[in-house]
């Protein structure tokens, strides 16, 4: 188990809690599993000065540019300020530092919505993917 107070994520800790997989002892990129609760939303942006990657393995996470649900992807460049996030059902998520050590830096409390609009950012060649509307699948 990591210190999330360590990463500067001291603001989601009442909501998720993180599970270190792989500290790369020579540049000090981690890989490590986050699940997060249903409805316990986070209120800060954040960025951090490193890409993140992630995959959503489990549940449903909802953040500034849309919902995303197990089999979600995503690649974040450095310095990307980005959420809040939540799950309206908890979520497991895999995620990636690369470049080096995770550190956030966190931004004023905003409003988070479940039900965010649908705006992925994508390179110009996948921009006609982005606007495909998915319904999710129904829950019980």
């Amino acid at each position: 188990n990591v210190d999330l107070g360590a990463l500067g994520l001291k603001e989601i800790s009442s909501g998720s809690r993180l599970l270190s997989l792989f500290v790369d002892p020579l540049n000090s990129e981690i890989t490590y599993l986050t699940g997060s609760v249903p409805f316990k939303a986070a209120q800060f942006p954040e960025r951090h000065p490193v890409a993140q990657e992630f995959y959503v393995l489990g549940g449903v996470l909802a953040g500034n540019c849309g919902i995303m649900q197990a089999g979600a992807y995503c690649w974040r460049p450095p310095m990307v300020i980005h959420g809040p996030y939540g799950s309206p059902t908890g979520a497991l998520i895999l995620l990636r530092s690369i470049g080096g050590p995770l550190t956030t830096e966190i931004f004023p409390a905003v409003e988070h919505s479940y039900k965010p609009e649908h705006k992925p950012v994508l390179p110009p060649n996948l921009s006609e993917v982005g606007k495909i509307e998915i319904d999710l699948p129904k829950r019980y």
